[in-house]
């Protein structure tokens, strides 16, 4: 079930798994739900922390809930996956080699 709020109060970003385009809004997917809000993509980005990266032009992913990528599809901790668009495919690779270098 989607709620409608103020999902940015009521949400610590670490909880926020991934951000969809859904015709005019938004569907904010976080460990405790799902949230719509009438925004943009690119209004939620700029107030992002570094761990969210945009893997489509309809989708952020927070990198924390990344467990795999198989060519051209990420599977997040929660069991979904996203579509990685051909204009983001490096800078998604990079981030996942960043945080795997990281780990150790």
């Amino acid at each position: 079930e989607m709620k409608e709020c103020d999902w940015s109060s009521d949400v610590c970003s670490s909880d926020l798994i991934s951000i969809s385009r859904l015709g005019h809004d938004c569907c904010i997917n976080t460990t405790s739900g799902l949230y719509t809000e009438r925004t943009s993509l690119q209004t939620i980005e700029k107030h992002m922390p570094a761990q969210f990266v945009r893997c489509h032009k309809s989708c952020i992913i927070n990198m924390n809930y990344v467990t795999s990528l198989s060519g051209s599809t990420i599977h997040l901790s929660n069991k979904q996956t996203q579509l990685v668009g051909r204009a983001y495919y490096e800078s998604i690779k990079n981030a996942l080699l960043k945080m795997v270098r990281n780990s150790y």
